[in-house]
């Protein structure tokens, strides 16, 4: 791993990692030790505002597989803030790991194909 950058509050803790040239934002609750990348809570963030417009699969996909460049991630965290706070806070980590974990699991398959998690 290259430079890494930590950043932590009452409520999130942030690390700018830099591992090869490329920059990765991650994103947890302040007192948990696991972190998600800035891509999948993006698409968490996303999939929220369209829950009830009922999106399509090929537009789902779209969502989970998009990368954020180094000035989306910092719009991330500028933009939704509160939002942020609010999904790691003690009272709603349990359900925001839960879905992160399931969005990280659609992504894998994606990306490597569902056969890759059948035992």
């Amino acid at each position: 791993m290259g430079a890494l950058l930590s950043f932590k509050n009452d409520s999130l803790k942030l690390q700018l990692v830099n591992d090869k040239s490329l920059l990765n934002l991650n994103i947890s609750a302040s007192n948990e030790e696991n972190f998600f990348d800035a891509d999948l809570v993006n698409s968490l963030l996303l999939l929220e505002k369209d829950e009830n417009l009922k999106i399509g699969q090929f537009a789902k996909r779209q969502i989970i597989m998009k990368r954020l460049d180094l000035e989306e991630q910092a719009a991330l965290i500028r933009d939704n803030w509160e939002r942020l706070i609010l999904l790691f806070n003690h009272q709603n980590i349990n359900s925001t790991k839960i879905r992160l974990d399931k969005l990280g699991i659609e992504r894998a398959e994606i990306t490597f194909g569902k056969s890759v998690f059948k035992s």
